[in-house]
């Protein structure tokens, strides 16, 4: 391990050892340096030492490459966070073009709540995925809520379903002489799935990533006119992601992503609050730090290509600010 990739503080690792290794161990200590990337580009490489220059507890080092320069590290803006979320998915598509198999491609977030939109814009462009949370529509809460759905507008079997609770929440919310659609259908679903605890306890950190998943699912949902529509929608998406032709991108995070390597490597939410985390900004300084590191081993899984994005606003917030490492890349 090198002192610039300790990413797991949470698991008691500790970079400022290679720091005081030389003062504890004295003269019969000897560091050697590993200074050299055989794996990314020029540009890359230049960037990454920009960024981890600003850490303070660190060994004195360099890295250098004798790749070739590459491409330039790229920024990209959306408006918000599934602006964002389009943009990977168009950007994926670029790559694809220029060459790249899709398996050559990685996604490596901060928060795994920030997969699931980025998962509905890769299924809305066709772009087969492998995540460790599985696929979409294979997750057990969107065949709950897609159950309720289909409950609610055709009378499905519904057998997985707490059909008392869900008929209470229908009346709750719409009328009984209300005619129900596909977007009512969705609303009365999505609160089913939120309220419906099904006997386990389940953290915050769940109920928001539920949260952002049914988020992804009403961005699937709203291009359909009915049910019908939108179930053939989810039945072409499993036919593409079972049987891609160029293999699958990877969505992953970043601590997973550790020791890995991909052509191309996107890393997406570089705000402040996202990553660096917002734990690390309001705790001490050597969490910043960490966050920093993290940062450059997102950077460094990239060989070739690397994209970094961000949303200038998020929904539902009233300030959203662009990650103070940006301007540390120095590109």
């Amino acid at each position: 391990m090198t002192p610039f990739q300790s990413i797991h503080g949470f698991r008691g690792a500790r970079s400022d050892i290679f720091v005081s290794f030389g003062k504890e161990w004295g003269l019969g200590a000897k560091t050697i340096t590993m200074s050299y990337n055989y794996r990314s580009t020029g540009r890359i490489i230049r960037a990454a030492n920009n960024l981890i220059s600003h850490n303070n507890i660190r060994v004195a080092k360099e890295m250098v490459t004798d790749n070739e320069a590459g491409e330039e590290v790229e920024i990209l803006q959306g408006d918000n966070e599934i602006a964002e979320a389009e943009i990977i998915a168009q950007k994926v598509l670029e790559l694809t073009d220029a060459g790249y198999r899709f398996d050559e491609v990685a996604i490596l977030a901060r928060l795994h709540c920030l997969m699931p939109l980025i998962e509905g814009a890769l299924i809305k462009e066709k772009i087969p995925y492998n995540s460790y949370g599985g696929f979409f529509y294979d997750r057990q809460d969107m065949k709950t809520a897609i159950a309720a759905m289909k409950w609610l507008l055709n009378g499905g079997a519904g057998e997985i379903l707490d059909q008392d609770f869900l008929k209470g929440i229908r009346t709750d919310l719409y009328a009984h002489d209300e005619e129900m659609n596909l977007r009512a259908a969705f609303d009365i679903a999505s609160s089913y799935l939120m309220l419906k605890r099904e006997g386990e306890h389940q953290d915050d950190d769940a109920q928001t990533l539920k949260r952002t998943y049914l988020d992804a699912l009403e961005y699937l949902v709203t291009p359909h006119q009915d049910l019908d529509g939108f179930l053939a929608h989810i039945e072409k998406a499993e036919r593409v992601n079972k049987s891609p032709s160029r293999g699958r991108v990877t969505l992953m995070t970043i601590h997973q992503a550790k020791g890995l390597e991909f052509k191309c490597v996107i890393v997406p939410g570089l705000n402040d609050g996202i990553l660096p985390h917002i734990n690390s900004i309001e705790q001490m300084i050597m969490n910043l730090e960490e966050e920093r590191r993290l940062m450059y081993v997102a950077m460094t899984r990239a060989m070739e290509r690397l994209i970094i994005t961000y949303r200038k606003r998020q929904m539902g917030q009233p300030i959203t600010v662009a990650s103070r490492f940006l301007e540390e890349f120095g590109v």
